[in-house]
C-alpha cells in the first residue's frame, strides 16, 4: 500500500511538471 502510495504521488508530480514546463514554454513563446 505505501509503494502504490508513493508512485501515485510520484506520477502526480510528474504530471504537475510537465503541464508547468508546457506553461513556460507557451509563455516564452508570446514574449518572443
Amino acid at each position: 500500500m505505501l509503494k502504490e502510495g508513493l508512485l501515485k504521488e510520484n506520477i502526480d508530480g510528474e504530471a504537475i511538471l510537465g503541464a508547468y514546463n508546457r506553461l513556460k514554454k507557451e509563455k516564452k513563446k508570446e514574449k518572443y
